[in-house]
């Protein structure tokens, strides 16, 4: 239904930048560059994730079809993204 994709740019055990993209949940995947501005620094805690994954959608009207709602393709994104940067976190952090 939705899929979301998180590369961390590191510099030692630094997180300088990186990329987030998402499909699914519009007409086009896109890149959510409003939460890329967020990742410089980004260190793996809870409130740094939820900054980035409230910002990563913020402007996002998703599809809406016979698979799954607006609302549910919102969650699922959220989620997904939090668990992508966790991953992304643990291996490089």
């Amino acid at each position: 239904v939705v899929g979301v994709a998180v590369v961390l740019h590191m510099k030692g055990k630094r997180c300088i930048g990186g990329r987030i993209a998402a499909t699914g949940f519009a007409d086009h995947a896109f890149r959510a560059k409003a939460a890329e501005a967020l990742l410089a620094g980004y260190d793996g805690q809870p409130q740094h994730s939820d900054r980035i994954v409230e910002q990563a959608f913020e402007d996002v009207v998703p599809l809406e079809d016979r698979f799954a709602d607006a609302e549910y393709r919102l969650q699922l994104g959220r989620t997904m993204l939090r668990r992508a940067l966790a991953d992304a976190a643990a291996v490089r952090l």
